[in-house]
């Protein structure tokens, strides 16, 4: 599993510009996901412009499965599965 973008403590808010993320932050995550073919990926705690990564749609939806084409499961899918069950 992929721990995914800004692996550092929970509760905490950065602030990354849309410029940064694309050409600093996402790079390597966009690598390993479409190069390397991960099979997962598992968001961090904290939150990015003020949106908590485990529930940001445009990163998890838009960017990580639309832009990268991620075809295997995010660790929140497997939350949602343990507490459905």
């Amino acid at each position: 599993m992929l721990p995914f973008f800004i692996s550092r403590g929970g509760g905490v808010n950065y602030q990354v510009s849309k410029q940064d993320m694309e050409d600093t932050f996402d790079v390597p995550f966009r690598m390993c996901v479409k190069e390397g073919k991960v099979a997962s990926v598992m968001c961090s705690y904290n939150q990015v412009n003020g949106i908590p990564t485990c529930a940001d749609p445009n990163l998890l939806k838009k960017t990580v499965r639309g832009q990268w084409r991620l075809d295997g499961y995010d660790q929140i899918q497997n939350a949602m599965l343990f507490i459905s069950i």
